[in-house]
């Protein structure tokens, strides 16, 4: 639980994954292994936090810097729209690890070496010091470039006064400049493609497409696009995916009626997670090599970790409560509770317990109880609860029906 927490929280000040990995995954990977949990469950759990850094305010991946880019839209209005979806993804991480270890049987980790409260203290300004500068001169809008500017003086000077060696200092902002480098490269190689679809007219024809495809089904037009989305991110170039994807996928869903922030913020999601998707699936990739795991089920177990990515997106345009744009705010408040359960029921049904270990029927009441909860989103059939809310209690009875026969 501490390893999904300290990535959510690694991933507020960090817009990589692998560099949330090299600095959470080096001691979680290991201590998760030590008290019972298979290398490939360390680090699916490990690849599932550290991509939700993407997602985590105030400082999100470069995905979300390039919708920023992109739109226009306020940096600081994305922030806000990915708040509840962040602490809804990280919730459900936070459910599986629970589950899982109620599976396994693993108990209270044993204490470990006291730690100098000084020396953390002094190692945290690292941290805090840049943070709180971004997150004050973007609430007080100013650019982004102007924001990173003044974070790395603020490294610089923290170096200074600290009188440490500015020679890891000078070291990471290189490495920084590199991949500053790598990012607009393929921006550059985008912006041609984004040329070729709008001069060519193929932008219009794959919209038309959508269009056609879907029947004029929102949510067939939305699952087209997450196909479409998951396929070009899986290579690991999320925001390549995104710009491509938003080109030719936000004018038919704008022209179904979805506001042009919220379909943006689709297909941002999207992107962001496509890069945890089998079989590339790189984030899983390094969390494998540092578990000493087997790589495709690492990355089949952190699916299933990180599965309420999958399901948030298409949540968006029919609850724009998630992203704080309600437009029916008591009806909406109750479809996000009951997205919650069935994000609960789901990992009931994947992990295979509940308050004791659950049988193929118990999991298969669970997962459908999870598919009623979640349907509840896109048809507004308020009935759906009733069967919903019977089957994950039947499921409960029986789940506890089994451990006191047992």
């Amino acid at each position: 639980m501490m390893a999904v927490v300290i990535s959510a929280m690694v991933g507020t000040v960090t817009v990589s994954g692998a560099a949330n990995l090299l600095i959470t995954g080096t001691f979680t990977i290991p201590l998760m292994k030590k008290y019972g949990y298979t290398p490939e469950q360390a680090g699916a759990i490990e690849a599932a936090a550290i991509s939700g850094g993407q997602i985590m305010p105030p400082i999100m991946g470069m995905v979300a810097f390039g919708m920023a880019g992109l739109t226009g839209i306020p940096y600081t209005h994305i922030c806000i729209m990915a708040v509840i979806p962040a602490l809804i993804y990280f919730l459900n991480c936070g459910i599986y690890v629970y589950l899982l270890s109620g599976k396994l049987q693993i108990g209270k980790a044993v204490s470990g070496p006291a730690i100098s409260k000084k020396k953390l203290f002094l190692s945290s300004l690292w941290f805090l010091v840049p943070f709180t500068v971004i997150v004050a001169l973007l609430a007080a809008g100013r650019t982004v470039m102007f924001v990173a500017f003044w974070a790395n003086v603020s490294l610089i000077l923290l170096a200074v006064l600290t009188k440490k060696s500015l020679t890891a200092l000078f070291k990471g902002l290189v490495e920084g400049a590199i991949a500053g480098a790598g990012i607009a490269s393929s921006v550059a190689a985008v912006g041609m493609i984004a040329t070729t679809f709008t001069t060519s007219g193929l932008g219009v024809k794959m919209a038309s497409g959508i269009e056609v495809w879907s029947g004029g089904s929102l949510f067939f037009a939305l699952l087209i696009i997450w196909a479409v989305c998951i396929i070009l991110g899986m290579v690991g170039l999320s925001l390549t995916a995104y710009i491509i994807v938003s080109l030719f996928a936000v004018p038919p869903l704008v022209k179904v009626g979805v506001p042009f922030e919220i379909a943006h913020f689709f297909v941002m999601y999207v992107a962001v997670f496509a890069f945890l998707t089998p079989p590339v699936a790189v984030v899983a990739l390094i969390a494998a090599r540092v578990a000493q795991a087997n790589y495709i089920r690492t990355a089949m177990e952190a699916v299933k970790t990180a599965f309420a990515a999958y399901i948030l997106p298409f949540a968006f345009p029919y609850c724009r409560l998630l992203l704080l744009r309600p437009v029916d705010l008591k009806a909406e408040i109750l479809e996000v509770l009951s997205l919650v359960v069935g994000l609960f029921s789901l990992q009931v049904a994947f992990v295979g317990h509940f308050i004791r270990k659950c049988d193929l029927l118990q999991r298969a009441f669970a997962l459908t109880a999870s598919s009623l909860f979640c349907m509840l989103l896109f048809f507004d059939k308020y009935m759906l609860l009733i069967p919903a809310f019977a089957l994950l209690g039947i499921t409960l009875w029986l789940n506890l029906r089994v451990s006191n026969t047992t």
